[in-house]
């Protein structure tokens, strides 16, 4: 080649070995046969080329340049006759006793040929173009293949071309799914030949490497994969969204709920929504940030308490919420309701600037109420808690330092096991959660009576880190911070 920078070079594949190369004086081109590379200039520019592409399919060769646009040229054709012996095989990797399929790839005008698979192959060796194999033991194996013209031989040897494998490890797209109730999730499996899945609910076959699935809950799939004499199998959760729709949103009780999922919600039709507008709207009351709207919305409903009086509390990442009073879910999609408070960026960037409403009253105790919770920053997709109390955001929390006049937990930090001492008795039922940063729940607990000088204990089998503990009782959120060495 000329003394010139080459950017970049492509294989002609089922060729002589043939490369091109492009460099900033043009593309040039050579193959084994040759002694020397040739200036390839047959439409193409003798310029910068900075990227190809061979086009198989119609036979061309695309050169990308720098600052002249893209070109197109035939591929080169190769007439000198030279005799040479090439071959492809289906994969490159299977299990003992499992196909590999080889193809002979050279020139259509030789006399014949004869493949050399090595030992413990069968068959060993064969003289057709196309030879489906196996092997009895695993490891890589050499390959061989001659071809012969007018008393002439060549031969293509290929050391470690494929490799023999005594397991394989199946592998599941997506790891973990999530679907809108109603909708399909494609599941794709792949590392085995055949596959079964089970169960078969909600399934649209249970066998080949791709299924798809309709569950109406979350459900975990099992795929069986075998190749040749090896098996195995892996599992997915799919996570069925049941409150996609408004007309199916789940039911909150009072204290911390979750964890729950908008991964792949949905937006309805006519959908309500806050408005957008203002400079002030991310934090502005019944507003919501300019980012996008409505991207993957999905619905609660709460019970007016006694009090009147709630507040709304959300964790996990950056969302959006909406409280709304209607006479039924439908009437939510006609236009037929009241938007009650709404807010986006209620935590800073911290808390993932998680929506929070410090404060709804006025509402009719025992009425249903809609709350809407969907992803900000134009789409923002994840788990997330939703906390309902029936107090004011913050002041039916009690501050950290007061948190010990009920219980005290110690040793914090610790090594992830805790004691919980309760300074006096409480009443009713009372719920300790315990939640990461990223607002997933880690633990929860339900206890109907507590004494006063009662203690009990828990194991926290997580990560070292920071966490917070919630004890919901009698309508009052204690909130702690908790550290795992």
């Amino acid at each position: 080649l000329p003394n010139v920078p080459v950017n970049c070079i492509v294989y002609e594949n089922n060729s002589n070995h043939a490369v091109y190369a492009g460099t900033d004086i043009g593309v040039f081109y050579r193959n084994r046969g040759m002694d020397e590379w040739v200036a390839f200039n047959d439409q193409l520019p003798n310029v910068i080329v900075n990227e190809m592409e061979i086009q198989y399919m119609v036979g061309k060769i695309r050169a990308g340049t720098y600052g002249r646009g893209l070109w197109e040229s035939d591929l080169y054709e190769d007439t000198s006759g030279a005799l040479y012996a090439e071959f492809t095989v289906n994969r490159v990797s299977a299990c003992v006793e499992s196909s590999f399929q080889f193809i002979n790839k050279s020139p259509n005008d030789i006399d014949s040929l004869r493949w050399d698979f090595g030992e413990g192959a069968t068959p060993s060796t064969s003289d057709l173009d196309t030879v489906d194999v196996l092997f009895s033991e695993a490891g890589k194996k050499d390959i061989s293949l001659t071809v012969y013209l007018n008393g002439e031989s060549v031969t293509e040897s290929r050391t470690q071309y494929v490799s023999v494998l005594s397991k394989i490890i199946l592998n599941i797209l997506p790891e973990e799914g999530y679907v809108p109730l109603g909708d399909t999730i494609r599941l794709v499996a792949s590392g085995a030949d055949l596959y079964a899945w089970s169960p078969s609910e909600g399934l649209d076959q249970d066998t080949g490497y791709a299924v798809n699935a309709f569950p109406d809950t979350t459900i975990v799939y099992t795929v069986a994969g075998t190749q040749g004499i090896c098996s195995d199998e892996k599992s997915v959760t799919v996570n069925v969204i049941l409150n996609d729709d408004v007309c199916n949103a789940l039911h909150l009780n009072p204290g911390m709920s979750g964890p729950f999922f908008n991964i792949n919600a949905t937006v309805e039709d006519n959908e309500p929504m806050p408005d957008t507008l203002g400079t002030n709207a991310c934090t502005a009351p019944m507003k919501w940030c300019p980012e996008g709207g409505l991207q993957n919305s999905v619905w609660f409903t709460f019970t007016g308490p006694e009090s009147g009086l709630v507040s709304i509390d959300t964790r996990g990442f950056d969302t959006q919420i909406a409280v709304y009073a209607a006479e039924s879910c439908d009437d939510l999609l006609t236009g037929n309701y009241t938007l009650l408070a709404a807010n986006d960026d209620y935590y800073g960037q911290d808390l993932f600037y998680a929506a929070a409403i410090e404060k709804l009253d006025g509402l009719t105790p025992g009425e249903t109420y809609y709350l809407q919770v969907d992803g900000s920053a134009g789409g923002a997709r994840g788990s997330f808690t939703v906390a309902l109390y029936d107090t004011p955001l913050g002041a039916g929390s009690v501050p950290s330092d007061k948190t010990e006049e009920l219980v005290r937990i110690y040793p914090n930090p610790g090594d992830g096991s805790f004691n919980f001492h309760f300074n006096r008795q409480v009443r009713g039922n009372t719920i300790i959660s315990i939640f990461n940063l990223n607002g997933q729940m880690v633990y929860q607990e339900s206890m109907k009576e507590i004494n006063q000088g009662d203690t009990f204990s828990i194991s926290l089998n997580q990560p070292s880190g920071i966490y917070f503990i919630s004890v919901v009782t009698n309508g009052t959120a204690l909130r702690k911070k908790l550290v795992v060495r």
